[in-house]
């Protein structure tokens, strides 16, 4: 009886957990974390950021929001040195979302880093982490684990989605060498809907379990 009872709390408890594995690894990697207070506290904050140099605002796909992009000197979360690090917000408009439209962003951060042997078994190395970290998503269509050896260059991103739901990407992570400059380009990047003026992650619902199929005017914060 007690086994099964576990079992249970797993299979309830997991899609929670794998929430709150994004949302830590958001908070680990990204200077501003749009998880944290409201979604207008965030991205006032961000927009302010005396760090976040060479700003630029641009009209977002529902043609009411602006975008925000810049570049980091002092701020890198990688284990080598970057020459910069390249973030930006955009929105990408509407979608459906368990029935209802939301608003859908876009987080990303690019690092660039000059290209080495060095260099690529950090870079490697630092994806295998953030893949590790989010090991309860599932890492591409076919459900299947990911593998230090399918880090490869240029390829398609590794993408991550929450149980059952990959019809929406929660975060996705990509390195490639960049012909132009002689420099490596690690991007990390991830998802989330605003309800209520917060944020959550793209391809799960926040809070319990049995708050799935309710309004989303009824969402509590996560």
């Amino acid at each position: 009886m007690r086994a099964f009872i576990i079992l249970i709390w797993i299979i309830v408890a997991s899609p929670a957990f794998s929430q709150a594995d994004l949302i830590k690894l958001v908070n680990d990697y990204y200077r501003v974390n749009p998880f944290e207070g409201t979604f207008s506290a965030f991205y006032n904050l961000m927009k302010n950021d005396p760090s976040l140099l060479n700003k630029e605002f641009n009209r977002g796909e529902d043609g009411e929001s602006l975008d925000i992009s810049g570049t980091y000197k002092i701020f890198n979360p990688f284990s080598i040195n970057a020459s910069n690090i390249n973030v930006s917000l955009k929105n990408e408009g509407t979608i459906i979302y368990y029935s209802i439209p939301v608003s859908v962003y876009a987080y990303e951060m690019t690092g660039k880093f000059t290209d080495s042997k060095y260099a690529r078994i950090k870079i490697r190395d630092d994806i295998w982490l953030i893949a590790n970290r989010m090991r309860r998503l599932y890492v591409n269509s076919k459900k299947t684990a990911l593998r230090k050896r399918d880090i490869i260059e240029a390829k398609d991103a590794i993408r991550f989605w929450f149980r059952n739901l990959t019809l929406f990407k929660a975060a996705e992570v990509s390195w490639s060498p960049l012909a132009n400059s002689g420099e490596l380009e690690l991007k990390l990047k991830c998802y989330f809907v605003v309800i209520n003026n917060y944020a959550y992650p793209l391809g799960h619902y926040p809070g319990r379990s049995s708050d799935q199929f309710n309004d989303l005017g009824n969402w509590r914060r996560y």
